[in-house]
């Protein structure tokens, strides 16, 4: 198989491969097995489709502050099974993009949100200077819901039209997520906690802050249920602090629509 041509790769002692791609401003570290076998990181069709994306997104205007004009809060009613009652309220999201307006940050928090958990599956250990942990490739249907897809923008200020990608996130004690912007071709990100009765104690927590001080502005504790939602821009610099017991997450990204 061909790597894309824009890809750094450099290669680790055990019969692993760091790769840093430009497109997505993502930094992983892969064995020769699963580096040859991501069709993300190939030549052809696919890879003409990620740079267009990439090119367009990178000289997108800023998106809106506002809720959608058209936001239609009555599809909080169609919502998937799993999805906590309370979530199924049109005024429910109306409220919540009201305090995202009045907080100013294109974040959303949903508290006890779902009942829904993504599946486990086979493994992967991630280990470089960005990530510590290990991760499984997942589908996400309740993210890919037309309604939560239209709720959430609306409420976020931001249409999510575009593919998702998602994995499913373990970290052992001492793992973490150094300091890092989203990726220019997403439009937003969402983590699901999937940790019962998870406390501040515990660590874990995704940090907002400034990298260079290590100020942190608000935290985001992975409690099972809830959910965290946010777009890019300058204010988001994010981290995962290190978690004091086993932390489970399922995290993934709303890529821009196709221009």
């Amino acid at each position: 198989m061909a790597l894309r041509r824009e890809l750094l790769i450099r290669r680790l002692d055990g019969g692993l491969v760091e790769v840093l791609d430009p497109l997505s401003e993502r930094r992983q570290v892969l064995s020769e097995e699963a580096l040859a076998a991501d069709p993300t990181l190939a030549e052809g069709p696919l890879a003409e489709r990620l740079r267009a994306i990439a090119w367009a997104t990178r000289s997108r205007p800023p998106e809106p502050v506002f809720p959608l004009a058209e936001a239609d809060w009555s599809l909080a009613r169609e919502l998937p099974e799993g999805v906590r009652p309370a979530w199924r309220e049109a005024e429910t999201w109306r409220r919540l993009a009201e305090e995202r307006i009045a907080d100013g940050r294109p974040l959303l928090v949903l508290r006890d949100f779902t009942t829904w958990r993504p599946p486990t599956g086979p493994e992967e250990r991630v280990e470089s200077d960005l990530v510590r942990a290990w991760r499984t490739r997942l589908e996400a249907p309740l993210m890919d819901h037309p309604a939560l897809r239209h709720l959430a923008g609306a409420a976020l200020g931001t249409p999510l039209l575009g593919d998702i990608d998602a994995l499913r996130w373990r970290m052992e004690p001492g793992d973490g997520l150094s300091a890092h912007r989203v990726g220019t071709c997403y439009a937003a990100t969402f983590t699901l906690g999937l940790n019962p009765r998870w406390r501040a104690a515990d660590g874990g927590a995704i940090a907002f802050g400034d990298p260079a001080t290590g100020e942190v502005r608000t935290r985001w504790l992975p409690q099972a249920g809830d959910l965290l939602i946010f777009a890019g821009g300058a204010w988001c610099w994010h981290w995962v602090e290190a978690p004091r017991r086993e932390r489970h997450t399922f995290t993934g990204w709303w890529r821009f629509a196709e221009p």
